[in-house]
């Protein structure tokens, strides 16, 4: 449809169905305005399990599963050859919640359109300084974005005056769902 945004997602916690429930959001919200598209591991290691994909029926934006390589090793992950297929698709905006000093971050960056507007989602709290080759790849990452969003105030001071970070930034605090998460009144 005329004057329809595209925007694609990508992120390494989309493998759970309910960190999904950002993209999900915002497809429902804008479904006038907006094509949302989240991209997922097919599988991953995780932190305490290994995980494939978890579809939902109720799924909202298109889903697209992606292999990855080195997940049990976050900082070297990096999405299969299908990624740069799905993001030469024509979009609009390119939503990374990935970290920019990371393999796949970098990777993202690299394989983002020129046409196309690259906004990260960091959490880091703590201003680091990374060794080679994670240096050069948030240098990178960070001068081809367009922006980068945060989740806290801490998070915000660490990174503000970080070189790569004077662009526009938005402090978007994550969501909790009541309905999933609730206090536990057997273990008090």
């Amino acid at each position: 449809m005329p004057g329809i945004k595209k925007i694609l997602s990508i992120g390494h916690s989309y493998v759970v169905r309910l960190n999904r429930r950002l993209v999900n959001e915002m497809a429902r919200s804008g479904q006038q305005e907006w094509e949302v598209t989240a991209v997922a591991p097919a599988f991953m290691h995780g932190d305490l399990r290994s995980m494939h994909l978890e579809l939902d029926p109720q799924e909202v934006c298109r889903l697209e599963a992606v292999p990855v390589y080195n997940s049990q090793r976050i900082h070297f992950m990096t999405y299969d050859w299908r990624l740069r297929e799905i993001m030469q698709q024509g979009w609009d905006l390119v939503h990374c919640w990935e970290e920019p000093y990371i393999f796949a971050g970098g990777q993202v960056a690299w394989w983002t359109p020129k046409n196309a507007s690259l906004v990260y989602r960091t959490a880091q709290n703590k201003s680091k300084q990374y060794p080679f080759p994670f240096n050069w790849i948030e240098n990178y990452a960070m001068n081809k974005s367009d922006g980068w969003l945060c989740s806290g105030q801490t998070v915000l001071e660490a990174l503000k005056n970080r070189p790569g970070y004077s662009r526009p930034m938005q402090l978007i605090p994550l969501g909790v769902d009541l309905n999933c998460f609730y206090p536990c009144a057997e273990a008090k």
